[in-house]
């Protein structure tokens, strides 16, 4: 990090800039050099600078010093490459102070090479709503023939919310397109329910019937069948008609339990005994105590973005969730499963239970007589 000080020479100082953002956030010390290096009359030491600032403040977010200085680059820098650099440090930053970025960004997915546009339409993921100008061209480069530039123009809508609803069609046709790559499928259905999750758009409301299919289908990838619960589940929220929803998901608890639909199976039975409760089939509650006897699952607390990559953290044991539906239940309908009662109370006994699974087992074990 002494290579960004003033007193080296410009080379260094380039060199130096791009490396520290290589580092990400564990390189805080370097922002107060890089926030100099921004104002130098160097274009590349500006360039490097600003993409190095995005780097390390891209989980932890910038401070107002630093927004303002990313601002004024992507506003008044004489070149493109350094504007174009302020303005994908501010996109991850996010944020409503990084609307600025938000014609740059416009003109690389327009008008950049085919690297740009995939760089472009990623980026729109951290704006949000602040950038619904950009909707338009985010739906064209769905359809684009890249298949990077089509899965970052997926990941862009994730950020959007409801502000996003002439998308949702596009994004369930992508769903359905069994030539399409299947994560990017995937994706698309994280997508659909990310802008829906605020209210029910009349497109997931109609779209019910296509994505209630593909779950059905055991010839569909498994990441997809997966992948296509979570726009179930906020349909479910936010809608009363639950009835044909809860009749097309429960004999695929029949399926023959494989590795390839486990998770499949066991997020069904959760969802079901979430919101039938009293009423959940026994079906679902079988299968809610394979998920019980399982310690190979694990849930994770949240998702931390690598450029395309989605790396996951805070693991935690997966009948946590089982324990939560079966809560829902209520106590009179376990009372009459005194299999499910047993293997509640041996996790509770057992030493080697997480804390977050041990704490819903304090409060529903004690209950059961």
């Amino acid at each position: 990090m002494q290579d960004l000080a003033p007193d080296k020479t410009v080379p260094e100082r380039r060199a130096a800039a791009f490396a520290v953002g290589k580092i990400g956030e564990a390189a805080t010390g370097a922002l107060r050099h890089l926030l100099t290096s921004l104002q130098d009359p160097d274009d590349r030491l500006r360039e490097a600078a600003a993409f190095s600032i995005g780097e390390i403040c891209g989980e932890a977010g910038g401070t107002p010093e630093l927004v303002a200085a990313l601002r004024e680059r992507v506003k008044n820098d004489k070149e493109i490459l350094v504007r174009r650099s302020a303005a994908f440090a501010l996109a991850t930053i996010g944020g409503k102070e990084s609307a600025p970025a938000i014609p740059v960004l416009l003109d690389a997915l327009t008008n950049g090479n085919i690297y740009l546009k995939r760089q472009a339409a990623l980026a729109f993921n951290r704006l949000g709503p602040v950038a619904a100008e950009a909707v338009s061209e985010l739906r064209k480069a769905l359809k684009s023939p890249d298949k990077d530039l089509r899965l970052n123009a997926v990941m862009g809508f994730i950020g959007f919310l409801a502000t996003t609803e002439p998308a949702v069609p596009d994004l369930l046709a992508m769903l359905a397109d069994k030539e399409e790559n299947p994560n990017i499928r995937a994706q698309a259905a994280v997508a659909i329910s990310r802008i829906c999750r605020e209210n029910l758009l009349p497109p997931l409301r109609d779209g019910m019937p296509t994505v209630l299919r593909i779950i059905g289908d055991r010839r569909e990838a498994p990441f997809v069948r997966e992948r296509a619960m979570w726009p179930i589940r906020v349909y479910l929220i936010k809608s009363e008609d639950r009835d044909p929803v809860f009749k097309a998901l429960l004999p695929i608890l029949d399926e023959p339990r494989t590795k390839d639909n486990k998770m499949l199976r066991y997020d069904i039975a959760y969802i079901l005994g979430v919101f039938q409760v009293a009423a959940t089939p026994e079906r679902a509650l079988d299968v809610l105590l394979e998920f019980l006897k399982d310690p190979e699952i694990k849930i994770y607390a949240g998702l931390s973005r690598k450029g395309t990559q989605a790396e996951e953290r805070g693991a935690d044991d997966g009948p946590i969730m089982a324990v939560d539906a079966l809560s829902r239940v209520g106590v009179k309908r376990l009372a009459r499963r005194p299999d499910i009662v047993a293997q509640l109370r041996a996790l509770h006994n057992d030493p080697r239970t997480l804390a977050n699974l041990k704490k819903g087992l304090d409060k529903l074990v004690p209950q059961l007589k």
